[in-house]
């Protein structure tokens, strides 16, 4: 394994080690979802990551957690149907879209702070 490959494998690693300790501790809620989606902005190396929570009425995608260029913004609004990730809601399937202007189910947020050319979506199941 040539070094970059190596520093590559090293850094997730440790992020996933730091990650897992994290987890083992009793902490926030706010605290592990930032953990989390700062944990997967490093690692999967897109421009932005979200934790999108869907609200007790099933009425809203809210914003639980953010990192990467879209901070600087409010989030924007969705709602379960809105979209990729209201797909994902909605099947209970990761979307990986490797390109967006090509995907039907892709829908552009004025406001975002951000282009999205891909994305990865994947559902998150909790009690």
């Amino acid at each position: 394994m040539d070094d970059s490959r190596a520093n590559v494998a090293e850094h997730a690693l440790q992020t996933l080690l730091d990650l897992t300790r994290m987890l083992g501790q009793e902490v926030e809620l706010e605290a592990v979802l930032q953990a989390v989606v700062e944990a997967a902005h490093s690692l999967v190396g897109g421009n932005h990551a979200s934790i999108r929570l869907l609200d007790e009425p099933g009425e809203q995608l809210l914003s639980g957690a953010r990192a990467g260029e879209g901070i600087r913004h409010e989030p924007v609004e969705f709602k379960p149907k809105d979209g990729v990730a209201g797909w994902v809601v909605e099947h209970g399937q990761l979307a990986n879209v490797p390109d967006t202007a090509e995907d039907s189910r892709w829908v552009d947020k004025p406001g975002q702070g951000f282009v999205s050319r891909s994305i990865l979506a994947v559902p998150i199941f909790g009690e």
